[in-house]
């Protein structure tokens, strides 16, 4: 079971996983599961689709890679009607079998089985479909989600309900998690309350145990920071920087963003929460005017500052700053300025950090130096 918060990459990683290991994978949103015999779809449709992204190959399949996405949307509700809860606890208890291992009937159309079916197909039935027998027990099962509210399962857990001047608010968040026999001091930083999960927790948010007690291997996935999405912004191949400076000069405009800018439009995704999503919504708002303005004109050069970044959402047009647009022949205006803006950024964060640096830097006891100190004890010991 993979838990985190949306936007860290969970799907990605599966993705990966199974690209690595050559093995078929199958992404199933559980939020239209059903139990069987109600709307929607059966339990058994994400082995459906395993087969299909197999292309038939039993034997493939019965290696692939099956990941439930968003299973915390399937957890056990309370009815006030007290009516069958089909698409909680039902589907909970569908997928048992199957993640546990058992063979499942899977029916497809028989001019596609033919192509590719092996010898576990038994032939086409009436309909025009063919059976294929699928055994469940080496197919890697992964339950992922975010599970928003577990948190807070886990500060009730985790923290002690008291009463008195000394009591330990439950708004401290930090430290009643160092409390926890599983958190120390240096660790406390990088985990996450997520990471403090246990059985007992995910019972009480709505998973049964006996689906708890077949995913023994619980992991956590953190948030991503501002300098994690300062790396999606630039690092892989198809990073959101070089996909927009490729577009634009397919139009002949070569458009760049100072370091300032890109790390003000991490900060700005990480305020917005919604992690490496968040990107793609701030990079097509920021460059809107300059997708219509730039092509098809005299602008051949685009520079996009930290100011532009931070003004951009301003409700007044007059607070917003514009990019720097250069004409064809202004290319050596265009490389200086764009080198003065990488450099002064630094700077100017060097200031920062030295100017915060004297507020932290620790203060003598008393106002008084070490060494007036150990000449008033000499004093003292000669008077003695």
């Amino acid at each position: 079971m993979m838990l985190g918060p949306t936007g860290t990459g969970k799907t990605l990683l599966m993705r990966t996983i199974a690209k690595l290991l050559e093995v078929p994978l199958a992404i199933t949103d559980c939020t239209p599961l059903t139990q069987a015999g109600y709307v929607g779809e059966d339990a058994d449709s994400c082995i459906q689709r395993l087969l299909v992204n197999a292309d038939y190959d039993v034997a493939r399949a019965e290696m692939g890679i099956v990941v439930l996405d968003e299973c915390d949307k399937i957890a056990r509700q309370t009815s006030p009607h007290h009516g069958r809860d089909v698409s909680g606890e039902g589907v909970q208890q569908a997928l048992l079998q199957i993640i546990e291992g058992t063979t499942l009937n899977i029916q497809a159309k028989a001019d596609r089985a033919r192509t590719y079916g092996g010898s576990n197909s038994s032939g086409a039935s009436a309909g025009g479909k063919e059976t294929f027998t699928i055994d469940t027990s080496n197919i890697l099962f992964i339950l992922s989600g975010a599970f928003v509210g577990l948190d807070k399962v886990i500060r009730n857990r985790v923290s002690k309900n008291s009463m008195g001047f000394n009591a330990i608010i439950r708004e401290d968040e930090e430290e009643q998690l160092a409390q926890s026999p599983r958190a120390t001091t240096n660790e406390l930083e990088k985990r996450s309350v997520l990471e403090q999960v246990e059985t007992q927790d995910l019972a009480t948010y709505g998973l049964i145990p006996e689906l708890i007690g077949r995913v023994p291997i619980v992991c956590t996935l953190s948030g991503l920071t501002e300098s994690d999405l300062l790396r999606v912004l630039t690092e892989p191949k198809n990073a959101l920087v070089r996909q927009y400076e490729h577009t634009f000069r397919m139009f002949g405009v070569e458009l760049k963003f100072t370091d300032g800018a890109l790390r003000a439009i991490a900060r700005l995704a990480v305020k917005q929460g919604t992690g490496a999503r968040a990107l793609k919504g701030i990079m097509s708002r920021l460059l809107m005017n300059v997708n219509f303005e730039a092509p098809e004109s005299s602008t051949r050069y685009v520079i996009i500052t930290e100011k532009v970044v931070e003004t951009f959402q301003a409700r007044r047009e007059a607070d917003r700053v514009l990019p720097l647009y250069y004409s064809r022949g202004q290319s050596n205006y265009f490389h200086t300025d764009l080198a003065k803006e990488n450099e002064t950024e630094p700077e100017e964060k060097k200031r920062a950090e030295d100017v915060a640096g004297l507020a932290c830097r620790p203060r003598r006891r008393g106002g008084r130096s070490p060494r007036a100190d150990s000449a008033g004890r000499r004093r003292a010991h000669n008077r003695i």
